[in-house]
């Protein structure tokens, strides 16, 4: 393959301040003749044909197929094709290298040169516009003639219009350019006001938006106080409940005791009696058995038989003062045990009318509670429904009234009024 390669020669000429940049190549290689669409692929399919011919030589010669090919040697063409391209990649970086730098280099030169060039033509213009300002016939030439001339008439009172100039005529405009100047400032102004009220109702609303966080985060704050009071409160009166319940057990205790101590006081008395009973019956069972010693007639008053043995089909029972003594004790139990029933029904009315206390203090705290909850709800509601209102009343009013560009009767009414 042929390679070109670059030189980059600067002269400089008499007359000329820029470097010129010249580029000498080797000779181009001789280019190929172009093939036509049928030629190129007939040349594609011999290459084809070539290439299953060479094919067909490798896989038909039995040597090569059964023995097969030098490993070492194709190893090393290998190494060497790739030793080949290595060298050929890097001599070609060198080359890209070396273009890229001759481009650089012809770049910089080229901008020098025009820099250069712009140069000395703003020179050239600047000495020839100030040796035409100083001949004499540069009024003559003077491009900005008309700019610099005074106006056919400054105003109504030009002292240069006089009753023939021809100056004045009806209908005409003198500030109308200094006009549509104020209107165009009134419009800017127009503009910087309605951004300036959407920045100020942005703002509002930002406040708007910060106070109602701020009250919700003060009712939830509120809430969570009163759940928290509430909360200790129901633990103080569990705890006093508890403490009364404790009281009432050691009372209830307490009574069961003095009752034990009290049955067992009666048990005692019962046993006392009991005893005197089963002594009077003996010393009776005594008299009975033997009636020569008179006690049987003063017991029982009863008549005894000739030998002084008791008559059974006599017996008629105790004596009317042991009966008497007998049902005399049973009502006393009776009514010893009528009050303790009724002590008992009365502590029990006691502790139920305590228990019931207790449990409508709860109902009545639990009551409170949900009608806080369900005013701060309705708080919430309303003050939700007063600020959607605000917000709607707003809206509307700067869909309605800010943002409509609607145009006053003013507005056209101070057109028309004056000739001027």
């Amino acid at each position: 393959l042929k390679r070109f390669y670059l030189r980059c020669i600067l002269s400089r000429g008499e007359s000329s301040t820029a470097g010129v940049l010249r580029m000498e190549t080797l000779p181009p290689r001789i280019a190929q003749p172009e093939l036509s669409p049928e030629e190129r692929m007939e040349v594609k399919i011999m290459k084809k044909r070539q290439e299953e011919l060479s094919r067909r030589e490798r896989i038909f010669d039995a040597k090569r197929r059964t023995i097969g090919v030098d490993r070492e040697a194709l190893d090393a063409q290998v190494a060497e094709r790739k030793r080949l391209e290595t060298m050929e990649r890097k001599e070609q970086a060198g080359f890209d290298q070396q273009t890229l730098y001759f481009d650089n280099v012809n770049k910089l030169q080229e901008m020098q040169k025009q820099r250069l060039q712009k140069q000395l033509e703003q020179e050239c213009r600047a000495d020839q516009s100030t040796a035409m300002e100083l001949r004499r016939e540069f009024d003559l030439n003077d491009p900005d003639a008309l700019k610099k001339e005074r106006p056919a008439r400054d105003g109504d009172d030009d002292e240069r219009c006089g009753p023939s100039s021809m100056q004045r005529f009806a209908g005409e405009d003198l500030y109308r350019r200094q006009r549509t100047k104020r209107q165009h400032q009134q419009q800017v102004d127009w503009i910087q006001q309605q951004v300036f009220e959407k920045e100020m109702i942005k703002a509002l609303d930002e406040e708007e938006r910060h106070q109602y966080a701020q009250q919700v985060e003060h009712i939830t704050a509120l809430r969570t106080e009163i759940e928290e009071k509430e909360g200790t409160l129901r633990e103080q009166l569990q705890a006093s409940t508890a403490g009364l319940n404790a009281q009432i057990a050691q009372q209830r205790r307490n009574e069961n005791v003095q009752r034990k101590l009290y049955d067992q006081h009666l048990e005692q008395q019962e046993l006392d009696h009991n005893e005197a009973f089963l002594s009077h019956a003996e010393d009776q069972l005594h008299a009975y058995k033997n009636p020569s010693t008179g006690a049987l007639k003063e017991l029982t008053g009863k008549k005894c038989g000739v030998q002084g043995n008791f008559k059974r089909d006599e017996f008629r029972g105790w004596l009317p003062e042991d009966t008497m003594d007998a049902r005399q004790t049973q009502i006393r139990q009776q009514h010893e045990n009528m009050q303790k029933s009724m002590e008992a029904k009365q502590q029990e009315a006691v502790a139920a009318a305590e228990a019931e206390a207790t449990r409508k203090a709860l109902v009545g705290m639990q009551r409170e509670q949900q009608r806080t909850k369900r005013e701060m709800m309705a708080q919430c509601v309303r003050e939700n429904r007063d600020i959607a209102q605000r917000v709607k009343n707003r809206t509307n009013y700067l869909d309605t009234q800010v943002y409509c560009n609607k145009i006053e009767p003013s507005f056209f009414e101070q057109f028309g009024t004056t000739t001027r």
